[in-house]
């Protein structure tokens, strides 16, 4: 993120929270007390968010390979993948063609030109 695009932000979280948060001359900046409240008040919420985040992914993982390569190399995997990421849906799909990825229609990259064997449709 830019300084530009940080301090707009820092400017509308100012104006929702209608208080001063950093004072600001052209040599530097330093945090008002009610940004050092906030700051205490908010750093453990953010720190366990960051690391929620980035220790257990969610949406949707979707992987599409040849038929002998999913039975063989990832379908094995699937149940310790799964409990790594349990909140991570896992969609396989196996077909031994290529995918139409510019297809209209077909934002996911999956072929129209006939039905994909699934071989895996895990999810929370």
């Amino acid at each position: 993120m830019s300084n530009a695009a940080a301090s707009r932000h820092l400017s509308g979280l100012e104006e929702r929270l209608a208080v001063r948060l950093i004072e600001r001359n052209t040599r530097r900046q330093w945090l008002t007390e009610a940004g050092q409240d906030l700051l205490q008040r908010c750093s453990p919420l953010l720190k366990d968010g960051v690391r929620d985040r980035a220790l257990s992914p969610k949406r949707m993982l979707r992987v599409t390979s040849s038929l002998s390569f999913a039975m063989i190399y990832m379908a094995p995997m699937l149940p310790a993948f799964r409990k790594l990421y349990p909140k991570l849906d896992v969609q396989i799909i196996a077909a031994n063609r290529y995918p139409d990825f510019l297809g209209a229609g077909s934002p996911s990259g999956e072929s129209r030109r006939g039905p994909p064997c699934w071989i895996s449709q895990i999810g929370a």
